[in-house]
């Protein structure tokens, strides 16, 4: 064996030698303690991202369990306590003498391009109506609209995520069936600031034969057509009359047909419901402030003479109460 070792070369020599093994082992040792450390550090690396993955996850369902119930506390603003100089200063306005004028909306002072060309005022004809047994003419109703037009704005602004709603005065179904019969053209050029098919949802006031207020909605995204009347009717008329409003303003301002699949609800029983035969103006205009930021009418009776005085409130402070929530 020595005669051979003396005939390898010295490098071969030393791969046969103790401290070569020794080496080579350390170097085996060291690559398997590398490859462990590798896999629990991808180990560790695969646990975080799935706990990451189950934290955004739950986030992301818990923003959109608060969403729906932040815009319920929204609309719920209305019910809160009204101050006492506010109230001294509705009722005074209320009381005031039918050609003194109240509150006035100058559209070319809004910030909502929608509004610009609308000028509304207000004079105390109107405001007494808001009074514990009055019946709401146009112009309350109408300025109550636009103030709703201008807090969805804000709303809007405030997450960029949403689509806006836009809210037509009570002339809307005036015109549109004028003298008893259907006339698109009355109401065509309404929109010509606005896709009207880009809006969420769509409101717009119904003065039934100066004798009672209902409210109809358009929920673009579900297509559907919803009536809401605080005595129960079902509103078959206004329904098709809005169904083929949007029909002829899809096939005008579009281009094409309206999309099937739409559906007309009629009244349904979780609308509130009046006790009496003077407050359907005020349960229409709050089933279009409640249903223009939630799907929850959260209000009844009850809530009906405090909203007279938040109507009259607003109207004064030209904007609706938020309580600083957007």
């Amino acid at each position: 064996l020595d005669a051979a070792a003396r005939r390898l070369p010295a490098a071969e020599l030393a791969a046969f030698s103790p401290r070569a093994a020794r080496a080579k082992e350390e170097r085996g040792w060291e690559r398997r303690k590398a490859a462990r450390e590798a896999h629990v550090e991808k180990r560790r690396q695969d646990h975080l991202q799935r706990i990451r993955a189950e934290q955004e996850a739950e986030e992301r369902r818990r923003a959109a369990a608060a969403g729906p119930a932040r815009l319920l506390a929204l609309a719920n603003r209305a019910k809160d306590p009204i101050g006492d100089d506010d109230r001294r200063k509705a009722h005074r306005a209320i009381r005031a003498p039918d050609r003194q004028l109240v509150a006035e909306m100058l559209g070319k002072n809004s910030p909502v391009e929608v509004l610009r060309f609308v000028n509304a005022e207000v004079f105390g004809e109107h405001t007494q109506r808001l009074s514990p047994s009055g019946w709401l003419v146009d112009e309350v109703v109408n300025y109550y609209m636009f103030l709703l037009q201008e807090r969805d704005a804000l709303v809007c602004a405030s997450d960029g995520s949403r689509k806006p709603c836009h809210f037509f005065n009570s002339f809307f179904f005036t015109k549109l069936l004028e003298n008893g019969s259907y006339n698109y053209r009355q109401v065509k050029r309404w929109t010509k600031r606005f896709d009207l098919f880009s809006r969420s949802k769509v409101f717009a006031p119904v003065n039934v034969g100066n004798m009672h207020w209902c409210m109809v909605m358009v929920d673009v995204a579900r297509k559907e057509v919803r009536y809401f009347d605080s005595m129960g009717a079902g509103g078959e008329p206004y329904l098709k009359a809005m169904k083929r409003y949007l029909e002829d303003e899809h096939r005008t301002k579009k281009g094409s047909e309206l999309e099937g699949g739409w559906t007309l609800t009629r009244t349904t029983r979780d609308t509130p419901r009046q006790t009496n035969g003077y407050d359907c103006g005020v349960f229409a205009s709050f089933c279009a402030h409640y249903m223009s930021l939630t799907e929850q009418l959260d209000f009844s009776q009850d809530d009906i003479q405090h909203f007279r005085i938040r109507m009259m409130v607003d109207i004064l402070n030209k904007r609706i109460h938020t309580g600083g929530d957007v």
